[in-house]
């Protein structure tokens, strides 16, 4: 009996990973660079292989020229991007991929209200802690990226909503740290926005 649960447990995770892969493979059908470079990040099983095709897309998203591409297919890159997050990754390619992400919020034009929502989603809807680190990691990161990017200070009063609530709500020391990383830098750039939403003791 025990053998067979094994093998039914093994079967679904198998079939999660066939359709996560599948799910992958719908989102870009073209044959695109950036197509190409999506398809290396969650297919190549060698190590090097993985972290040269995530540095790889990182100088692509990075990249000013391709803008249009990366603001017309965002959504379809994010969550390609967040599905092989969430897979058991070396530290120095999960890096890269939440480099990736915050690299895409630089291209989000009007969505980058969107696009904060969709991270604090993400965050709050995932069970794996190390993948929520990465995703705070990554609003860091887009933060620091926008950082002179005129559409970022009328979103920071909600954006200090959801830090709040995450800070309310984190329970490892990790998390702990990851948010209070994007508190500080918060306090430093937008200290007016900070201090309405936590009292400072002199």
């Amino acid at each position: 009996m025990g053998g067979f649960r094994l093998f039914a447990i093994a079967r679904v995770v198998n079939m999660d990973n066939f359709k996560s892969t599948a799910r992958r493979r719908k989102l870009f059908t073209d044959h695109s660079v950036l197509s190409s470079l999506l398809h290396r990040i969650g297919k190549d099983d060698d190590k090097d292989r993985r972290l040269s095709a995530c540095q790889q897309l990182l100088d692509f998203l990075t990249n000013k020229d391709h803008s249009r591409e990366i603001q017309k297919q965002n959504e379809s890159i994010l969550s390609t991007i967040s599905s092989v997050l969430s897979e058991r990754l070396s530290t120095s390619i999960k890096l890269e991929l939440s480099q990736c992400i915050a690299a895409v919020s630089v291209h989000a034009g009007q969505d980058l209200k969107r696009f904060f929502g969709w991270a604090f989603n993400k965050f709050q809807k995932s069970s794996n802690d190390e993948y929520k680190t990465y995703v705070l990691y990554a609003v860091f990161q887009a933060l620091r990226k926008n950082n002179s990017n005129p559409r970022l200070p009328p979103l920071m009063n909600g954006i200090m909503k959801d830090l709040q609530v995450t800070l309310e709500n984190v329970d490892t020391p990790d998390l702990l740290v990851s948010v209070m990383n994007i508190v500080h830098y918060v306090s430093q750039h937008y200290p007016k926005v900070f201090s309405a939403f936590f009292k400072v003791c002199l």
